[in-house]
């Protein structure tokens, strides 16, 4: 049975593991066209690049394999919950919304 620490270092590199998950999440969000298909691939690079070595720096993990890993699971699910956050938003009636919380005639009571 291969151990974690017995992989070579290439596999667990940060940049290697961030690629990997953004290509993996291009499956939920496969983009329109060859542009936006690549300019997911490289939102979810920097995504897991920045956002999994800070949640791995948050969480104080000092395993390389497993930090590679929180990469790997960063860079596969951040465009999606991105692209979740972002459809939410433009299904909300931003408008209304705000106008509820104003005092006034054309505000909330």
């Amino acid at each position: 049975m291969v151990k974690l620490d017995d992989l070579p270092e290439w596999m667990s590199h940060p940049a290697v593991a961030a690629a990997l998950g953004s290509a993996l999440g291009l499956k939920a969000i496969p983009g329109a066209s060859i542009v936006e298909k690549l300019l997911n691939l490289v939102a979810g690079w920097a995504a897991a690049v920045y956002g999994g070595l800070a949640l791995i720096d948050y969480m104080g993990l000092s395993s390389r394999p497993i930090g590679a890993f929180m990469i790997f699971g960063v860079g596969a699910t951040g465009l999606v919950v991105f692209n979740a956050i972002i459809e939410a938003i433009k299904r909300t009636d931003l408008a209304a919304w705000v106008l509820g919380w104003l005092p006034g005639k054309k505000g909330g009571q």
